[in-house]
């Protein structure tokens, strides 16, 4: 008998060290386990996969992580809902150039006949990445403010616009005057590579540079270009 009663006060003891025959209480409410929100980045994954602009909410929009918010106006641009501009506006005056350079190609994709003053703003950036996105987004502008735009843009101060705006001045009615700023472009290392690209766009058969008159000879002269560099590099 005395061994049962021993054999019950050491269990009780277990059960008291190890909490086992205890009630349990929740510590709180974040005990209890409920739907968790996914990440920013994976609400805006979902919001261009399902094609629903208005999973982008103002907390996503305004996140805290300058990804997330450049993210989210990309996807805003690929999701195309016209009732997004607004939006897409808003982007612009974000205080990182990251975000206001998704936002501006994100207008120039949504809506780019009421974008041209806003590309046109975003070349004069003081952000490189911002200037580098309006060499891009220019290019789907109506071709003669397109084209006066990446001929401006040629000139940049940064490596990077220039390459974009070598691109974008190929294919956008380009004449002999940008065959020689694309021809300068080329003797810097660090825009020769897009300047070649651009030139030898410009000098295929039926390029954007027209089948008129003018148009052959700036075919003519991108190739007379090309094959002067290839003499000098030989």
């Amino acid at each position: 008998m005395r061994h049962a009663v021993l054999g019950s006060w050491t269990i009780l003891a277990i059960a008291a060290m190890t909490g086992c025959g205890a009630e349990r209480r929740p510590a709180g409410p974040t005990a209890v386990p409920g739907p968790e929100r996914p990440p920013a980045l994976a609400i805006v994954l979902q919001a261009e996969d399902l094609r629903r602009p208005g999973m982008l909410t103002d907390d996503v929009l305004t996140h805290p992580d300058a990804d997330v918010r450049a993210a989210a106006f990309r996807a805003l641009g690929r999701i195309g809902d016209p009732g997004s501009a607004a939006t897409i506006e808003a982007g612009l005056e974000d205080r990182d150039g990251s975000v206001r350079a998704a936002a501006i190609v994100a207008l120039a994709r949504l809506a780019p006949a009421s974008a041209i003053d806003r590309i046109e703003s975003a070349a004069d950036d003081p952000a490189g990445v911002v200037r580098e996105a309006a060499a891009l987004a220019c290019g789907r502008l109506e071709p003669p403010t397109a084209a006066a735009l990446a001929r401006r843009l040629l000139a940049d101060s940064e490596p990077t616009v220039r390459n974009a705006a070598a691109a974008t001045a190929a294919v956008t009615s380009p004449d002999r005057a940008v065959v020689a700023a694309l021809a300068d472009l080329a003797d810097d290392p660090a825009t020769r590579m897009a300047a070649v690209g651009a030139l030898a766009e410009i000098a295929r058969p039926g390029s954007a540079a027209g089948r008129g008159p003018e148009g052959f000879l700036t075919r003519r002269a991108a190739r007379d270009r090309l094959l002067a560099m290839a003499d000098d590099r030989s």
